[in-house]
């Protein structure tokens, strides 16, 4: 899971300071997908790699999606969670609509994260598609190496 901080430059001349002219654009974003060929997902359905590679649970605490979400939301800010779909193809798509969910509920933006070197297609349908279909709407995309 990977979180990025993109800050837009200020005009020149201008203040960075929150309130002066000219004020600085963040966007929060936040990668999130699962790699279920690394847990026995046969068996959990990729529960187990859910938990470590999206929710970040460890013996040592969580520190995935659900802990970014709430550092994000402390200091007052929403963020866009790129979620990589074609994990669905192998897992279904119980574990991405709980993702979804989640993101949705707590006043986030879901968007598709897509990777150029994997097949697009889930169970027949582009994964965009499939993503519409859960969201309910066309998500923004990017392209991750």
């Amino acid at each position: 899971m990977n979180s990025t901080f993109m800050a837009a430059e200020a005009p020149s001349g201008s203040s960075p300071m929150p309130g002066a002219a000219g004020r600085t654009t963040v966007v929060v974003t936040i990668d999130a997908e699962i790699a279920p060929h690394t847990s026995d997902w046969k068996r959990d359905r990729g529960r187990f790699a859910l938990d470590r590679d999206v929710y970040g649970i460890t013996p040592q605490g969580e520190r995935g999606l659900r802990h970014q979400l709430d550092v994000i939301e402390r200091s007052g800010l929403r963020s866009v969670v790129f979620l990589e779909a074609l994990s669905a193809g192998v897992l279904g798509f119980d574990l991405l609509e709980e993702i979804v969910r989640l993101v949705e509920d707590r006043g986030h933006e879901v968007a598709l994260h897509i990777h150029p070197n994997g097949c697009p297609i889930i169970r027949g349908r582009c994964s965009a598609i499939a993503l519409a279909d859960i969201c309910g709407t066309f998500p923004r995309t990017t392209s991750g190496a």
